[in-house]
């Protein structure tokens, strides 16, 4: 979930209540809590086993019950165990996870904000070398900065593509990511995504497509 901010960016988001402010007559919102969808979400899980901690979340849209990112209410289900994605203090955060479930390596599911992935795929390389395994939902560009990163320290690379369906029609494989204030799916996805593994044991990097169907 598009959720811990940059960090030029985190006094404007800590004024705002779960990505959502109010203004005169209308709704506003964070454009990076726009949450992943279950369908995508539940295919990466049976793809790569399980997930610990939605690294880029809040307590209302986070898809695991523990996350990183800023802490909700007592009346909610979700607990923070850290800030940030992006905090200086994350690797010792993790630790603290680590110790309380007793469980190595931790395995991190980020969908970061998309209006700068670079700084969020850079941790995830951290947090490769430091032994976790991170999976990434990113937008599917390989013409970037981010993306050359990628090539040289993730695992894998997973291009998720249109494909017919039984009725004939075609299904451009856009995720429709869902709206934090309506709850609902929207459309209009100007680029595909793909999914990027970096995987601590994985010794080659590998590349291919796929097709999720909702």
């Amino acid at each position: 979930n598009r959720k811990s901010p940059t960090r030029k960016n985190i006094s404007t988001h800590c004024q705002l209540q779960g990505g959502i402010k109010r203004t005169s007559g209308m709704t506003d919102f964070d454009k990076n809590t726009w949450q992943t969808p279950k369908y995508v979400f539940n295919w990466l899980k049976n793809k790569f086993s399980w997930f610990d901690l939605d690294g880029c979340a809040n307590a209302k849209n986070a898809l695991c019950c523990r996350y990183i990112g800023e802490q909700g209410t007592d009346d909610d289900e979700n607990l923070s165990i850290a800030p940030d994605f992006l905090a200086d203090n994350l690797f010792d955060l993790l630790l603290d996870e680590v110790a309380e479930v007793c469980s190595f390596p931790l395995r991190i599911f980020v969908n970061p904000p998309y209006n700068n992935p670079l700084p969020f795929v850079l941790r995830a390389a951290e947090l490769r070398k430091a032994g976790y395994f991170v999976v990434m939902l990113l937008p599917l560009d390989k013409s970037t900065e981010w993306f050359e990163v990628i090539r040289k320290e993730a695992s894998e690379v997973i291009d998720i593509i249109g494909f017919t369906d039984h009725k004939g029609n075609f299904n451009s494989g856009r995720i429709k990511f869902i709206n934090p204030v309506t709850g609902n799916e929207v459309g209009g996805n100007n680029k595909g995504s793909m999914a990027v593994g970096f995987d601590p044991c994985a010794d080659d990097f590998v590349q291919r497509s796929v097709s999720i169907g909702h």
